[in-house]
């Protein structure tokens, strides 16, 4: 259900996500093979007076920490690929919880069988999902999932400057927990043709076949779109959008919807860029999962938990903001979006309680999400640089308990935070990072909010490279 989990609870991404190390920004440089780089790691230390984000008689821990972060992007001829992985080890040292490794890996390689004209893909994402909507974001209130694909892609031109790319695919997703195990086959037609040197026009065709373990409490489906896409390369904007159609046959049930994406870049000054999309398809979790998108914040992203296999319409608007001067960097962002799901169909709910079927719609499991993030990082010194960041979250079920109890919940959840950030050398980065957290629950679970307190003493390996940016400390 939906896209990134922003509010990812307390310790589980104190050492990678929540006071931003901004680690995949630092040590950045390109050769001129065309590779571009970046890695770090830390370890240290932190308390949390709230370990167990309870809302009365509060734990706390000390917790022992290490965490790795690294990001490749190579192309050449022959291969391109775009990595970028991080990942935080975490010791309850008076064992709240057994230790665990949380973290997120998006990777993808296309490797030329026949240059420019057969194309194999290799892409993995794997990272972590709540299991229950309503609890706390604990330690065991988490899964790991892996979702892999390849096949290959073929491009040719039929006649003149029109194009065509006929594209396959095998996707294979696995979940800890959750009943969610499937196999996925894609196929994707393209047909394009420029209008310019920098726009371009296509019409795309593709469908796919979902195929799950268990079909006690999953059901297989088909979902296919048919829509025209047009992109344009500027040099300071870039505008891709797409206008159709996305149709899905569940439970023997065929349904139609309205498929709209636009996307906006814009480099408004040297300094400044500006980002907006917004769209409205037919999806599902193992989509949103692929897709999630960092906030201004940045770090790990924990998905939203998997109540259910069915596909969803999701709507959506984001806005970003980003500000990078010699000394200083500020980013924001704002995101709103809407899960509906298809009524007069039951669905079977699963990773909250129990497993459970709903004899009511599907629409029962309907939410909203909407609110933002901003992290300003100022260079005081040659040395020294200070970070401060922030997040608020509400996220609405109207239909809280799935049927389950009667009304609904609203989870309203911030974060403020910063950072002072210490590098007296070319590689050494030591880190003092305090945040806080307090969630507020109105509705059927009100009451159930917590607060939490954060601070973490790390030591880190960052390379600084001959140019990297001042505003990356």
């Amino acid at each position: 259900m939906g896209e990134a989990r922003a509010d990812t609870g307390s310790v589980i991404g104190a050492g990678t996500q929540t006071i931003g190390n901004q680690a995949l920004a630092d040590g950045t440089a390109q050769s001129p093979q065309g590779t571009v780089s970046s890695y770090g790691a830390d370890v240290g230390v932190g308390e949390a007076d709230n370990i167990t984000l309870a809302t009365t008689n509060k734990i706390s821990q000390t917790i022992a920490t290490a965490d790795a972060d690294f990001s490749l992007k190579q192309q050449s001829g022959l291969y391109d690929d775009n990595i970028k992985g991080q990942f935080g080890y975490f010791d309850y040292l008076q064992h709240a919880y057994n230790s665990q490794v949380v973290g997120r890996f998006d990777g993808v390689g296309d490797f030329a069988v026949i240059p420019q004209r057969l194309i194999w893909t290799v892409r993995d994402d794997f990272g972590e999902a709540s299991l229950d909507p309503f609890a706390a974001q604990t330690p065991d209130n988490l899964e790991y999932i892996n979702i892999f694909s390849t096949g290959p892609q073929l491009n040719f031109r039929p006649g003149g400057v029109t194009y065509a790319t006929v594209i396959a695919k095998y996707e294979r997703a696995q979940y800890q927990t959750s009943p969610l195990n499937s196999n996925r086959i894609l196929g994707d037609v393209e047909l394009g043709v420029p209008l310019s040197p920098r726009s371009t026009l296509a019409f795309d065709v593709n469908t796919e076949r979902t195929l799950f373990e268990n079909t006690v409490v999953n059901s297989d489906f088909d979902l296919s779109s048919a829509y025209a896409s047009y992109r344009l390369h500027g040099s300071r904007t870039e505008v891709s959008g797409k206008l159709g159609i996305t149709r899905v046959d569940e439970q023997g049930v065929t349904s139609s919807g309205g498929l709209a994406d636009i996307e906006l870049d814009r480099k408004v000054s040297p300094a400044t860029t500006v980002s907006f999309s917004a769209g409205r398809d037919l999806t599902d979790t193992l989509a949103s999962f692929s897709n999630l998108q960092n906030g201004a914040i940045g770090g790990i992203n924990t998905a939203q938990a998997s109540v259910t296999s069915g596909v969803y319409t999701l709507s959506y608007a984001q806005l970003a903001w980003r500000f990078a001067r010699e000394r200083t960097t500020f980013n924001l962002s704002a995101r709103w979006e809407s899960d509906q799901y298809p009524t007069g169909r039951t669905a079977e709910v699963i990773g909250v309680t129990q497993s459970v079927t709903t004899e009511t719609n599907a629409s029962a499991l309907d939410s909203s999400r909407r609110g933002g993030e901003f992290s300003v990082q100022e260079r005081l010194t040659r040395v020294i640089s200070a970070q401060l960041l922030g997040s608020y979250y509400e996220q609405e079920y109207p239909h809280a308990g799935f049927a389950i109890t009667a009304g609904g919940t609203r989870y309203e959840d911030s974060r403020l935070g910063g950072s002072v950030i210490f590098r007296p050398g070319h590689a050494l980065d030591i880190r003092v990072r305090y945040q806080h957290i307090d969630r507020v629950v109105a509705g059927v679970d009100s009451g159930t909010g917590y607060r939490d307190n954060v601070v973490f003493l790390t030591i880190g390996y960052r390379p600084r490279l001959e140019t990297d940016s001042a505003t990356a400390p």
